[in-house]
Formats: C-alpha cells, structure tokens, sequence
C-alpha cells in the first residue's frame, strides 16, 4: 500500500490526498526522490536547489562584470545610533524649564555639525573626483590594450570603446574652448594691472602736487585727485573680479556637464569589464585595479560620513526646542510688560 511521504500515513488510493497532514497527490519524480532516500537517514533535508540564472552566453575567456565599479550604488543609510551619538545633543528635558538650555545646546551643536557636515561633503566631492579620475585612467588604458588584442579578444569591447573615442573628443573640444577662455581672461588681467599701474602713478603725482600747492591748491587740483583715486579703485575692483574668477574653477556648461557624465558613466562600465576580465587586460592591470578599489572604498566611506553627519543633525527633540524658544520669548514678553507698567509708574 502506497504511503504519506510525509508522514507514512497509509493512503486510500495511490496518489490520493494524504488523510493525516493533507499532502497532496506527488509527481512520480517526487515520489522516487523520497523513495530513493535511506530511511535509516531522517535527518536528511530534501532540497531542490532551483537557481533561476539569466542564459547569458559568455565568450570563453571573457568574464562578466560583477559590480567590482559600481556607480549606480544606493547610498548608505545611516545607523541611528550612531547618528544619536555623534548628534550629542542629550536627552530631552523632562521639565518644561529646562528646555531654554536644551534649545540653546541644539543652537550650539546644530552650528558646529553644519561645519562637520561641510567638511565631509568637501571630503566626499575629493573622493569622487578621485575615483572620477582613476575610471577615466583605467579606461584609456583598457581601450588601448583591448585595441592591440585579437579580434575576438577585442570583439565584446569595440562598441564601448568607440563611445569612449567619441566622449573623449567631445571632452577634448570644451577643454579647449575652456582653455581658450581662461587665456583670454589672462590677458585681460594684464591689461588691466598695467592700466592700474598708470593710474596709481597718475594718483601719486597728483597727490604730490597737491601737498605741494598746500593752501594754494584749486578746485581743479582736488578734481584730479579725485579722478586719479576713482580711476585707480575701479581697476582694482575689475582686477580682483577676473582674479576670482581665474582661481574657482571655470564651471562647465550644461552641455559640456552632460556630455562628461556620460563620458564616466562609459569609463565606470568599462572599467567593470577591465576588473574582471584578467585573460585580456592581465597582470599589468592589477595596480590600476587596486587603486580603484581603494577609491572606491574611500568614496563609500565619504559617502557613509556625510550621511552620518546629515542624520545627527536631525537627533534633537525638536518640541522641546520649541517649547525652550517659546518659553524664553514669553519671559521676555513678560519682562518687558512689567517693564513698561513700571515706567508707567513712574511717570504718571
């Protein structure tokens, strides 16, 4: 008589549901699966180890990208309680007096986090621009080596490497229109310190004559002084405007910003393929490797402070903050009635 696979229960008809734990009919290939088990071995779990994998048909020797580079990443969360720790605001008060000191601490730590929270995001654009840097190495390196493999080596890499071409041009031709920009300026702030150095002579020699004139000095004499310091201070000025903007660096266009994300977005995936593919790009490649694993590390660390810093900010009881500000205004309300009504007093 067939058997509950399950239980052992005796089954009415071969194939029927099980009367004692409701199992219903099984497959005749589930069947010989328990049926060809040890029964002295009831400890054994029978697994069917389903993996679903994408059929993805892989040239031998070209390994796929595994996410080695990934700049697509979610952004890390922050814990809570470190983010409670590194707030440092303390508890909330529990009476309503203590809340003006509380709301005063919040004033104080809140300042000090924004400066923390500054640094860290300055720390977290170093990163990224680091990593930025090592992609685009990497690439153009890995582009060049692919070019001199075998065709069939090169195959799987020609599309991304054309894009890699193109980008860089593109690259190539607002970096020079940049540069063409920032000479211009260049010459522009010479021209303009030796036009202020003819007018910081022009004010010297007007000053001399009018010490000299002393008390015979004319109206006319002070009018050319005055002309001298006006023309003197307005080079000045446009001189320290060019200045500043020589030394910030010369912000891209919107254009010019899409075409270079693009331009790292090609780098980072190619990059992925140099990580891994250790039969076309070989041991030369591991210094490269290693370094953009270490920025990358430093970059999710960056990325992981900042958020650090961002969550203290928001650890403080904000009620009680409230409660402290709202009980400081109404003592100063009070304070300045009671105020008046003295005045008033006395005055009347």
């Amino acid at each position: 008589m067939e058997t509950c696979p399950r239980c052992a229960t005796p089954l009415s008809a071969p194939g029927s549901p099980c009367p004692r734990c409701a199992v219903g009919p099984v497959g005749e290939t589930a069947r010989q699966i328990v049926y060809e088990v040890d029964p002295a071995s009831p400890g054994i779990s029978l697994e069917l180890d389903i993996q679903h994998k994408p059929i993805v048909a892989a040239s031998p020797g070209v390994a796929m990208a595994t996410g080695t580079v990934d700049r697509k990443r979610p952004k890390p969360t922050a814990d809570p309680l470190e983010a409670r720790l590194l707030g440092g605001f303390g508890l909330p008060p529990e009476k309503i007096w203590d809340t003006p000191a509380y709301a005063r601490r919040v004033k104080v730590r809140t300042a000090e986090l924004e400066v923390l929270t500054a640094e860290c995001r300055g720390g977290l654009e170093r990163a990224e621009a680091a990593l930025d840097e090592a992609l685009i190495r990497m690439a153009t390196r890995g582009a060049a080596t692919a070019q001199a493999a075998t065709r069939a080596a090169r195959a799987p890499y020609e599309r991304t490497i054309e894009r890699l071409r193109s980008g860089a041009e593109q690259l190539k031709a607002f970096e020079g229109d940049r540069r063409a920009e920032t000479e211009a300026q260049n010459d522009r702030l010479i021209e303009i310190d030796r036009r202020a150095t003819e007018f910081r002579r022009e004010l010297n020699l007007a000053l001399n004559e009018l010490r000299k004139r002393g008390e015979r000095a004319t109206p006319e004499d002070r009018r050319r002084v005055d002309d001298a310091r006006a023309k003197f201070a307005i080079a000045t000025e446009g001189r320290e405007a060019i200045a500043s903007r020589l030394e910030a660096a010369a912000p891209l266009s919107p254009k010019a910003a899409a075409v270079r994300k693009d331009y790292l977005l090609v780098c980072a995936d190619f990059a992925r393929f140099v990580m891994d593919d250790t039969t076309t790009f070989g041991d030369d490649f591991d210094e490269p490797r290693g370094e953009v694993i270490r920025l990358t590390a430093e970059r999710e660390n960056a990325q992981k402070a900042l958020e650090l810093h961002r969550a203290a900010l928001q650890t403080f009881d904000a009620e009680a903050v409230q409660r402290g500000n709202m009980l400081v205004i109404g003592g100063v309300v009070l304070a300045a009635l009671l105020l008046l009504g003295l005045v008033a007093r006395v005055v009347f």
